[in-house]
């Protein structure tokens, strides 16, 4: 079948989902959704998917690479955004794939909620949004209310079933089949979804809630509450909500909440998903129970004191804890009565870009004396504290171990003692703040260059300098001389004893604080 450019293209709108542009492609050109869809190239030409019965609901999940270049041939709009268009695309950063490559059933974006707001219906010409077709859009900030589930006609989900290639499609009206017992072939709910009647305002909660939700979805990470140092990722942030949000409905059922809790969120009669076994479901189908839900874990994350409220009691000793964010991690087993290792926290810190050698080479085998006294102030033996710290820098978000963390900055370091020293970092009362800011520390040398190159630095044959006799001599009592070469390179001449004869040359290779005063200041509790 040949292709050619269409007349007339509409203009896709921002937010709305590629079947919702391919159906008012169709009603604008009288045509029905199969015979749109083969002069698109979507079907009927090489290399495509076969038509079906689900074939839009395909397209709008994602689009096949030849789709795309028959689009852009018959429509002269960039294949990218109609890539951007498909639920895969919107909500990459919330989708988890299992080995096979499909989306995983477990994943929190999971399911086509269908809901819709009637207001927008009628602004766009019934034109839908994406962000309404996943189980965590149940609010319009816009028009500050809730989503309509159901059709006021047949009373079910008017997107769960896809549109039929064989009818006309009228924008803004119901596709289902007819509630009646045996409908005529091709008969249609056809209901006004504008028109719908359904109101339930939505409280700056609840709007706050869903805004802080698609700023999630669409920048990757979440950066409010108690994410702020931490910068999980989506599928972390959603997992959380979705276990806090099943929390505080439970505590609702059991006629149980707390005095943080939102005034206009206490009402347990919108919640329905217990009527049946006496326990919520961990993904409501109402809105209204959604919004409830969500709004009340939204509060809750910004503060650990509520977060713990809300699970004492409420989650299983034998939760699995694999899917959650780091920070909610620790609340969850801070309400379990666990206790988790500060260096496990910092592992599972997720960056955007990880590479362990290249931080190494910008930190000294033992942190900065300044940074040591701050974070580790109590520590007998500075050095070791301070290798312990640097150490702590290049384990985050990585899959090291300790001792392979440790041999990236100084391979003849004393390893057990530093580890020992890393396993107890952030344990004691001084050290409270010293996982959030080797974290934010993290966040600032994978972003900025420096100056210092101390893996090259490590490396570099210093004999010339001072001899290798000459520094062992004047090195503090029971300090090997095998570290020589990283000592060299990486401390601060102030710190070696007043004897050593710095004239030498040894003062050129001072270890300058290179983070200006306003960086040390933002980054150090």
């Amino acid at each position: 079948m040949s292709l050619r450019r269409l007349f007339h293209v509409a203009m896709p709108l921002p937010d709305e989902p590629f079947d919702s542009w391919v159906e008012f492609m169709a009603h604008s050109y009288g045509a029905t959704v199969g015979e749109m869809a083969r002069a698109l190239g979507l079907i009927g030409s090489d290399e495509v998917p076969a038509a079906g019965s689900q074939s839009s609901r395909a397209w709008s999940t994602a689009l096949e690479p030849q789709q795309l270049r028959n689009l852009e041939l018959t429509t002269g709009r960039s294949g990218d955004e109609f890539r951007a268009m498909t639920r895969t695309m919107f909500a990459a950063n919330a989708i988890r794939l299992t080995p096979q490559g499909r989306i995983s059933a477990s994943c929190p974006a999971t399911g086509v909620a269908a809901r819709y707001c009637p207001e927008c219906l009628a602004d766009s010409g019934g034109r839908w949004r994406l962000s309404w077709q996943f189980p965590f859009g149940f609010a319009c900030p816009r028009h500050r209310r809730l989503l309509v589930d159901r059709c006021p006609g047949c009373a079910q989900p008017p997107r769960l079933l896809a549109h039929p290639l064989t009818l006309v499609p009228e924008p803004g009206h119901c596709h289902n089949r007819p509630p009646t017992e045996s409908p005529a072939f091709g008969a249609r709910c056809g209901a006004d979804l504008t028109t719908s009647e359904e109101f339930v305002a939505a409280d700056t909660e609840t709007r706050e809630a869903q805004r802080a939700i698609l700023r999630v979805i669409a920048t990757g990470v979440g950066e409010f509450g108690i994410y702020a140092d931490g910068r999980p990722s989506t599928v972390q942030v959603l997992s959380d909500m979705l276990l806090l949000s099943r929390a505080a409905r439970q505590a609702l059922v059991d006629g149980e909440h707390f005095e943080w809790m939102p005034a206009g969120q206490v009402d347990v009669s919108l919640i329905a998903s217990h009527n049946r076994t006496g326990k919520v479901d961990l993904r409501p189908g109402a809105a209204r129970e959604v919004a409830l839900g969500n709004t009340i874990a939204f509060v809750a994350l910004q503060s650990g004191a509520r977060i713990t409220d809300l699970l004492r009691g409420r989650v299983s000793v034998h939760t699995a804890l694999d899917h959650y964010s780091p920070p909610l991690r620790d609340h969850v087993s801070r309400a379990l009565g666990r206790m988790r290792r500060p260096t496990a926290t910092l592992q599972a810190v997720t960056m955007s870009v990880v590479d362990p050698a290249a931080r190494a080479a910008k930190l000294p085998a033992v942190l900065w004396p300044e940074w040591t006294s701050r974070l580790a102030p109590r520590r007998l033996d500075a050095e070791i504290a301070g290798g312990a710290l640097a150490a702590a820098v290049v384990f985050v978000g990585t899959r090291l171990t300790h001792g392979s963390a440790i041999t990236l900055l100084d391979p003849a370091a004393q390893g057990r003692q530093v580890s020992h020293v890393m396993r107890s970092l952030g344990r004691n009362g001084p050290e409270a703040d010293t996982i959030r800011a080797i974290a934010r520390l993290v966040a600032f040398l994978d972003e900025t260059s420096t100056p210092i190159d101390f893996a090259r630095r490590r490396v570099i044959d210093y004999s010339g300098i001072l001899p290798r006799d000459e520094w062992a001599r004047d090195l503090p009592d029971g300090e090997r001389p095998a570290r020589w070469g990283s000592a060299m390179a990486d401390r601060p001449c102030a710190s070696l004893r007043p004897t050593q004869r710095q004239s030498r040359g040894a003062g050129a290779l001072r270890s300058r604080g290179w983070l200006p005063c306003v960086c040390r200041s933002s980054l150090v509790p």
